[in-house]
């Protein structure tokens, strides 16, 4: 998004419906592209449930984005959108670029070529399985981390009708334990699903990130896209508390995560990152190399890693 921000094709205070007119439903209208990518849109959970079939589909999947009603009123309360977050800026991306693309397709074509990385929103067919780490996953490392978990998440969890399950969960995974050399995984590596399903090398998120960090011309960011990403964020006006991760020290802008009291990183201004769960995150500051805390191949890290 930062890409199409500086080529003049999207507006962070313009409103999603500008140029994505069906987006406007239920409620929508006043939403901007700064709500959504600060995870402020009230679109972290859907009514209608999706399938892989919807989810695989830019056309089937924009069309229950756009009629889904806004969960709190935009811009005053935070939820993390675990899942529809990549899925509306593929749709915005869609709508603005003259070819277009869809996220995965920009990405490719915008980033990961100019940066000679390998990276992936969609897995091609041609890469073999056995390039592909399996990611572990095991009952018993999570049990060990309830203590670290907000208790009000916890039990929002445990509840299947919570705005934390329905995000969380709004689309079933791929089976656990199973690499993409199994059909089922394979189709969800291969579906652009990009708030949960990159795969890459950590060479690459970091080739990424130090190019934000040292200015992004190599990928052709104007200096006051740039500037942007380390501005203050700006806060919903009902508080902090996250509705679906249900914890105070997540701020986000612009899609990254910006450093707060108890949850700081790097030095001077302008810090952004970005944290996943089961403690993998990657981290960047102006003028600075990219760091990176983790990227693991077993699920169930430290929960709240800062990246």
């Amino acid at each position: 998004m930062l890409v199409a921000h500086s080529r003049g094709l999207v507006d962070f205070d313009a409103p999603v419906a500008r140029y994505w007119p069906e987006f406007a439903q239920n409620g929508k209208e006043g939403i901007t592209l700064r709500h959504l990518l600060s995870h402020q849109a009230g679109l972290a959970a859907l009514d209608k449930p999706l399938d892989l079939v919807t989810a695989s589909d830019p056309d089937a999947r924009a069309e229950v984005l756009a009629a889904q009603r806004p969960l709190w009123e935009p811009g005053t309360r935070q939820g993390y959108h675990a899942w529809t977050f990549g899925w509306c800026e593929s749709e915005v991306l869609r709508r603005v670029d003259p070819g277009g693309r869809t996220l995965g397709r920009f990405f490719a074509d915008e980033v990961a070529t100019p940066l000679s990385i390998e990276f992936y929103i969609g897995l091609p067919d041609e890469i073999a399985a056995d390039r592909v780490a399996l990611v572990h996953f095991r009952r018993r490392d999570w049990l060990r981390l309830i203590g670290q978990l907000p208790w009000r998440f916890i039990a929002a969890m445990l509840n299947p009708g919570s705005l934390t399950s329905r995000a969380t969960r709004l689309l079933p995974g791929p089976p656990m334990g199973r690499n993409v050399d199994d059909v089922r995984v394979r189709a969800y590596a291969r579906a652009e699903i990009p708030s949960g399903f990159g795969i890459g090398q950590v060479r690459a998120v970091a080739r990424v990130y130090g190019t934000l960090s040292t200015g992004g011309d190599k990928i052709g960011l104007r200096p006051d896209t740039v500037q942007a990403v380390g501005e203050p964020p700006t806060l919903p006006s009902g508080g902090l508390r996250d509705l679906v991760a249900h914890t105070t020290d997540l701020v986000f802008s612009l899609g990254f995560v910006k450093p707060m009291p108890g949850q700081s990183f790097g030095t001077g201004t302008g810090r952004a990152g970005v944290r996943r769960g089961g403690g993998a995150g990657m981290r960047g500051a102006p003028g600075k190399d990219a760091r990176i805390d983790a990227l693991y191949d077993r699920l169930g890290g430290p929960a709240w890693s800062m990246c």
